[in-house]
């Protein structure tokens, strides 16, 4: 199995022990693209994380990772073009390692996800997994988040999709993705298990500073962590300042 990780380095120290302890069973590869720099500022004051971030900070937790970091310089422009731009990264980098897998995971660094081991289980390797599945051509709501498939569908989608970004498409990012997808003649399947995804942000610190392991992730912390995604859209997210 290959892991494509991407996006802002930001709470990667607190989301990684928990999805390397579960994902472990499956002896993963790791890909890795980020940026050299990364800050979440909130404009009440409540918050300033702000990361430089270097190779060796990744490998401290996955060492045998394979790692690209790019220049911030350009980090917010555009961004969900750069989003998959870094997944174009992570793609070449496993093909240029020559190794053969069985399927890729795609997902985000600083966050983890909560599933049945089931979700693996009997998987198509010739399909795309994701969590709604293909589309109904009226309303495209791809969720980027976490997806997973077969190593064929998943580097045709970045790569083809990466393409049309390099002839001048501006990505919506729920939007354009699922479009494509489904005008695409790639096999796109929904989860056949449920999936919970868990983006650690700034106001979660506290209630994610001592789990070490997936198994650390309790009803108790769910429920606050439940709360704190609702602060997080409903008041903090409006002040972040694009730093």
């Amino acid at each position: 199995m290959a892991v494509f990780l991407y996006g802002e380095y930001r709470q990667f120290e607190l989301a990684v022990n928990i999805y390397k302890d579960k994902l472990s069973s499956y002896n993963p590869d790791y890909y890795v693209a980020s940026w050299d720099y990364s800050r979440e500022k909130s404009d009440l004051g409540t918050y300033d994380e702000e990361h430089i971030v270097t190779e060796d900070m990744i490998k401290k937790y996955l060492p045998n990772a394979i790692v690209s970091l790019r220049k911030d310089k350009d980090r917010l422009s555009i961004l969900s073009n750069k989003i998959y731009e870094h997944l174009k990264i992570c793609a070449d980098m496993c093909v240029d390692s020559g190794k053969d897998y069985d399927m890729i995971i795609v997902k985000r660094i600083d966050g983890f996800e909560i599933f049945d081991d089931s979700l693996f289980s009997n998987i198509d390797t010739n399909s795309l997994y994701t969590v709604k599945g293909l589309s109904d051509g009226i309303k495209f709501d791809f969720v980027d988040l976490f997806f997973y498939g077969g190593v064929k569908p998943v580097l045709h989608f970045i790569n083809e999709f990466c393409h049309k970004i390099s002839l001048g498409l501006k990505v919506m990012c729920h939007k354009d993705p699922d479009k494509f997808l489904y005008h695409s003649n790639i096999s796109v399947k929904k989860f056949p298990e449920k999936v919970m995804t868990c983006l650690i942000r700034p106001n979660m610190l506290d209630l994610f500073k001592n789990c070490k392991s997936y198994s650390d992730i309790t009803q108790d912390i769910r429920s606050l962590n439940s709360k704190a995604t609702s602060e997080w859209y409903d008041v903090l997210r409006k002040t972040v300042s694009k730093v």
